[in-house]
């Protein structure tokens, strides 16, 4: 193996787990990543003092750069956007690492959509690589002092979000496993003892198949439809527990085994109750959870 193919197996990982933070779609982190391997075989100097720097740097301005792009998509996009999950293992990541690390949550992914591409980058480096302000600038292509305000104004919009994403312990998980195995059985009672005051509801069926076009916002009508759509199930499903995003999650299928949807769930500040109940239903997102993450490596 070459310098230059060594240097970057070392930070793939990293790369990978940047890139997904950044544009929360598995498919477009692996693109992305292998765009910058093509990068660095191309462009990078002989001399570079830090590869890590180099490659993070390259990855940050590819992704900001799709990140516009695909807001310009998302405005045509039916219903509400939710990011592709990490189901299991089918992802390239260490599954330690998933469930140890908020920021690769569903929950926390989804509270970056709230920001710009800019702040989402200056927030993910901050947080995954514990940048500092210059050297984030650096990436940025910023002067310090702007970088500073970027991240503040980033913050306030995140901790402006009704759904907080609290430590990862065994209450939550225990909190999680509960809620949806009450799903699963359509047990309403615990159901609607779990959910938060302002709990809610997003179903991303990406105008494929039948879905919530809007958000549905506070317990009892989160509550209503989960009991309406216990009520009314019209077809058989099984319901299996898994990991999503290192957290609880549900995948049901129908009588033929095909997909019918997957759950994953936010939590309060406090970690007492289910804020947010995230309902993935778009066959594309569904098909590329449950493939193999484990692409071909250079």
């Amino acid at each position: 193996m070459s310098e230059a193919a060594t240097a970057f197996a070392a930070e793939r990982v990293r790369l990978w787990a940047i890139a997904y933070r950044m544009l929360g779609s598995a498919a477009d982190a692996e693109d992305a990543v292998q765009t910058v391997w093509l990068r660095w075989l191309e462009s990078a100097p002989a001399d570079v003092e830090s590869p890590t720097a180099w490659l993070v740097t390259a990855l940050t301005r590819l992704c900001i750069d799709e990140l516009r792009s695909a807001r310009r998509r998302r405005v045509t996009y039916v219903g509400p956007w939710l990011p592709e999950p990490l189901v299991g293992d089918a992802h390239p990541l260490p599954s330690e690492m998933v469930e140890r690390d908020e920021s690769l949550s569903l929950a926390h992914l989804v509270l970056l959509e709230r920001l710009t591409p800019v702040e989402r980058a200056a927030v993910v480096l901050h947080d995954a690589l514990d940048w500092s302000h210059g050297e984030i600038a650096r990436a940025l292509g910023k002067r310090e002092p702007a970088c500073r305000q970027l991240l503040a104004r980033a913050r306030r919009r995140l901790a402006a979000a009704p759904v907080a994403v609290p430590a990862r312990n065994a209450r939550t998980a225990a909190l999680g496993r509960r809620f949806l195995t009450a799903l699963a059985r359509g047990d309403v009672p615990t159901l609607l003892e779990s959910l938060d005051a302002s709990a809610v509801l997003l179903s991303d069926g990406g105008g494929r198949v039948v879905a919530a076009l809007n958000p549905i916002r506070g317990r009892d009508k989160v509550g209503r439809l989960l009991a309406g759509l216990i009520a009314k199930r019209y077809e058989p499903l099984t319901a299996q527990e898994l990991i999503v995003n290192g957290g609880p999650g549900l995948w049901l299928t129908r009588g033929d085994g095909a997909p019918h949807s997957l759950v994953a769930l936010g939590f309060s500040p406090d970690g007492e109750r289910v804020a947010a109940i995230y309902t993935i239903r778009n066959p594309d997102k569904l098909r590329l959870a449950v493939s193999d993450g484990r692409r071909a490596r250079p």
